[in-house]
């Protein structure tokens, strides 16, 4: 089934990457109250009856476990017999230091530089051989932030721009073929959407009487709403593709596929992280997910 998959996907993303924002630990990433240890997400396939939802068997291959250290940053990640650890060691506090590894091998080496006010300033991706193979330079001006991104011969292949309002909350993140954007109530984040362009293309096509141009383009768009509590409540996602030619020649053509999953937080415990909810695609039940959340004793 796909969405095991598609869980340890965002798992790993979440492991590997950092947020932009220094302040910001790996426990409000993944919008988790108190001090959290370790978390064990279980996947339950469902059934409805009558109006009431079954439990159903575990789902091979779909058991995750996240250890957290004392700064709430995620260290371990387990999924069925795949084991992920992170180093993480500070120079002070303007340098940090990643080891990733997977099954005890050297994957991957991050260094991140931060500002005097704790906003990230410069991040540099190494292989296990530790050569360059990515660095992003940030530059912040006021509430913009401009992301220079290099390749392993130094040459200029990207850039990001960011966005925040009077509050700090990252508003907008600009690329050259996807926008995210993000919605706020009280500085709690409420909507999340991002609209990537997969391709673009023109043919020109040359006849006799008269020449017809014919553009292509495939658009993405993912869609999450939030609840008061920071849980996704709502997913969609949609996958257009339009074929757009001269009026009088042929019809356009236009292809539309959309896919929504909604989430019912069924349990909470006493700390207000959830510990059960109920996956719908559309209207109907498709699985459960479950997790038993382990707290540090001076919690």
């Amino acid at each position: 089934m796909k969405y095991n998959n598609i869980f340890f996907l965002l798992v790993i993303a979440s492991f590997f990457n950092s947020c932009k924002e220094a302040k910001e630990s790996d426990l409000e990433r993944f919008n988790l109250n108190g001090k959290v240890k370790v978390v064990n997400y279980i996947y339950k396939e469902a059934s409805e009856k009558f109006g009431k939802v079954i439990d159903g068997k575990i789902i091979a291959d779909s058991l995750v476990t996240l250890k957290f250290n004392e700064k709430g940053q995620l260290t371990d990640s387990t999924w069925n017999n795949h084991k992920y650890l992170k180093k993480i060691e500070y120079d002070n506090k303007l340098r940090k230091r990643e080891t990733c590894y997977h099954n005890k091998s050297i994957i991957s080496f991050k260094e991140f530089l931060y500002n005097t006010d704790g906003k990230i300033s410069e991040k540099t991706n190494y292989d296990k051989s530790k050569k360059i193979i990515r660095k992003e330079i940030y530059k912040n001006q006021g509430n913009l932030t401009i992301v220079k991104i290099y390749n392993t011969n130094g040459d200029l292949v990207g850039s990001e721009i960011l966005n925040y309002d009077s509050n700090g909350n990252l508003i907008k993140i600009k690329t050259a073929n996807r926008i995210t954007t993000f919605k706020y109530s009280d500085n709690i984040i409420i909507e999340k959407t991002e609209t990537e362009t997969e391709y673009e293309e023109k043919d020109i096509n040359l006849y006799d009487d008269f020449s017809s141009t014919e553009t292509y383009k495939e658009t993405f768009i993912k869609k999450n709403n939030y609840d008061i509590n920071g849980n996704i409540f709502k997913y969609c996602e949609i996958q257009r593709e339009t074929q757009v030619v001269p009026v009088g020649h042929s019809e356009p053509c236009l292809f539309h596929s959309e896919t929504i999953l909604n989430y019912d937080y069924q349990n909470y415990d006493k700390f207000k992280n959830w510990t059960k909810k109920i996956v719908k695609r559309e209207f109907y039940v498709d699985h459960i997910i479950e997790r038993k959340i382990s707290y540090r004793k001076d919690n």
